[in-house]
């Protein structure tokens, strides 16, 4: 990439645009259409952009967004006005400041007002008739809960919050529908005369030295379905197998999920008691919409504490979280993070909360920041060893003298930003180093969101916030039962008896328990690990036919 250096001064942006100076009159529409000027840039062959979305958005100085997503967003919205300059900077959105705050004013008087009427009083206060149920709630997006808390906390205590008796029904039947599970005894549909499974049925399933035959064969199928359907298996492959529809199999399977997970996360919940956590997030596109699954992952066992799905990562969704892991008393002391903004934004500002970042992501930015800013190799080369080297250590004081080093020849190299950068990140990333107790990465939970990238793209057709949501229900259900490439499963670090229930061997064995479940032999199945010749004997076999 060429280089893209860019200063506000004096009401102008100036700076270095591929090696020649540059100077533009600053202000918003300028800024705007800056994004789509330097995005217009090509390199030599004509195919790729001169500066890529993530450089633009770093270089201008006042630039809200920050992010490659938010250069995206504008170069989409440039799409939507046909490609016509004027149109794009004149465009006004629907739901500008002016209709979030009517939102917000109707809101504070009715908490739990519906999105179509929400819609139909902020047309009449700000006498419009645009405005419909999707824009109200795109309102609702950007409006704090912490706006309205107090509200409803007020009205609840006054007994001011009263709920329709039709309402609740309604809620009742959608939480407790097959998809949910049936708390009061699990149920299935199913052919052939197969019997319903009810909750004492799922409870045996996490229940230690519970004999396999205990276990309704209905359900144990369901529980292997579940397993398949994680390690990737169609859903038309599966519905083969039982012989109904597919969209049958995925009822069965997210229904045992979503009745499992509650028992799963009560265990967790009682026996963490995190000190220390990674934070990361995944992204998830819905309808052309990104979203971004949050976990919470305890540092000692590797358990998710807190998980959610939001539409925005930004520093509202962080504070979100902050205030979730407070509710449920578990909020760690030690944070680890990849460095978005949002985080160092929101636990910067929190004094009990110490916050690390990852310095396996801090050395790849290395690579990558010399990379924008330096088109030549030999010039990445000859900087980026002495820049990764300063946290090539494990002793404090060698991270300090070679930073300062690097600083005496920051105006040589070109490096003084990265340099400035860097020491504004020190206090989050020195207290890992050479500490036995802080994690010095994220990679825990790297591998973690490693193993959901591989479920996620076998799974991908996620539709909307419920799918999703009891998706990410049944992930986390198979993956805390699920051996590691340490032969445990994760749940394993808090109960080591969950090695002995019913729902881990039927995971981890199957086999085993199919030969239980028919009267055969299951040591049988065990044994043949232990022949070392079975290819020999294969061989030998094949020879004979």
């Amino acid at each position: 990439m060429a280089i893209l250096h860019l200063e506000l001064s004096g009401g102008y942006y100036k700076g270095n645009v591929a090696g020649f100076p540059f100077e533009f009159p600053a202000n918003k529409e300028n800024k705007y259409a800056l994004i789509l000027f330097f995005r217009g840039f090509k390199n030599a062959s004509g195919k790729q952009g001169l500066f890529s979305q993530q450089q633009i958005a770093e270089a201008l100085p006042d630039f809200e967004g920050k992010t490659r997503q938010s250069v995206d967003e504008h170069e989409r919205h440039f799409r939507e006005s046909d490609h016509n300059l004027r149109h794009y900077l004149t465009r006004k959105r629907k739901v500008d400041e002016t209709v979030v705050n009517a939102a917000l004013e109707e809101l504070l008087k009715s908490p739990f007002i519906l999105d179509s009427e929400l819609a139909e009083r902020v047309n009449k206060c700000l006498g419009r008739e645009d405005i419909t149920s999707a824009n109200a709630r795109a309102a609702l997006e950007q409006i704090s809960f912490l706006d309205v808390r107090d509200v409803i906390k007020t009205q609840l205590e006054t007994g001011q919050a009263h709920y329709k008796e039709t309402y609740l029904l309604e809620v009742m039947m959608r939480t407790y529908s097959s998809e949910a599970g049936e708390n009061a005894g699990f149920s299935v549909p199913e052919r052939d005369g197969m019997t319903v499974s009810r909750l004492a049925a799922i409870e045996k399933l996490t229940t230690p030295d519970v004999p396999i035959s205990e276990i309704p064969m209905t359900l144990f199928w369901i529980t292997f379905a579940l397993r398949l359907y994680f390690l990737g298996v169609p859903l038309t492959t599966l519905g083969q197998w039982f012989h109904v529809h597919p969209t049958t199999v995925l009822r069965w399977i997210l229904s045992l999920a979503l009745a499992l997970w509650p028992r799963i996360n009560g265990w967790i919940q009682a026996s963490v008691n995190c000190s220390k956590a990674y934070i990361d997030e995944k992204w998830i596109k819905l309808k052309g919409k990104w979203h971004y699954w949050f976990v919470v992952l305890d540092a000692d066992t590797g358990l998710p504490i807190y998980q959610t799905l939001l539409a925005r990562r930004s520093a509202a969704s962080v504070k979100w979280i902050v205030s979730e892991l407070k509710r449920i008393k578990n909020m760690p002391k030690v944070i680890i993070t990849d460095g978005l903004a949002a985080y160092k934004s929101v636990f910067g500002k929190i004094d009990t909360v110490k916050h690390l970042l990852c310095r396996f992501h801090h050395q790849l930015d290395v690579t990558r920041w010399l990379k924008d800013h330096f088109p030549k190799e030999e010039d990445v080369t000859e900087r980026k060893k002495a820049m990764k080297k300063v946290f090539q250590t494990n002793d404090k004081r060698t991270v300090r003298r070679r930073l300062a080093r690097l600083k005496e020849r920051a105006v040589e190299w070109g490096i003084e930003k990265w340099v400035e950068l860097t020491e504004k990140n020190l206090p989050n990333l020195l207290p890992s180093v050479g500490s036995r107790y802080l994690p010095s990465t994220t990679n825990t939970i790297e591998r973690f969101f490693g193993t959901f990238s591989r479920f996620y793209k076998v799974r991908r057709g996620f539709h909307s916030v419920t799918s999703t949501t009891r998706e990410l229900t049944l992930f986390l259900v198979v993956y805390t039962f699920s051996k590691q490439s340490n032969g445990k499963a994760p749940i394993e670090r808090i109960l080591p008896e969950a090695n002995r229930m019913p729902l881990y061997r039927i995971f981890n064995d199957p086999f085993s328990c199919l030969m239980e479940l028919s009267g055969g032999d299951a040591e049988n199945i065990k044994n043949v690990k232990g022949i070392r010749d079975m290819a020999d004997f294969l061989t030998s076999e094949a020879e004979a036919a």
